[in-house]
């Protein structure tokens, strides 16, 4: 997840993270997959939202961790959007 990680703060940053940065991005990537873990519904309620199917060969508790990680990166400040 760290290379992934690094990747989505990449391309919606427009530079890499510091070596502060990827810690707190894997920080938050663990402490979401436990809760998720912890807790299938709740990680298979997130991943029912919107239109795209999710890839069935990434565990639901990995996929949702993930992508509550690409929704704080999209809602970070130095994110790059063009409009």
């Amino acid at each position: 997840i760290d290379a992934a990680a690094a990747e989505m703060f990449r391309v919606l940053t427009g530079r890499q993270p510091s070596p502060a940065e990827r810690k707190i991005l894997r920080k938050l990537y663990d402490e979401q997959l436990r809760d998720f873990q912890k807790d299938i519904a709740k990680a298979e309620r997130l991943l029912k939202i919107g239109d795209a199917p999710r890839d069935a060969s990434i565990a639901t508790p990995r996929l949702a961790a993930a992508a509550v990680l690409a929704s704080v990166l999209m809602n970070f400040d130095e994110s790059v959007m063009k409009r």
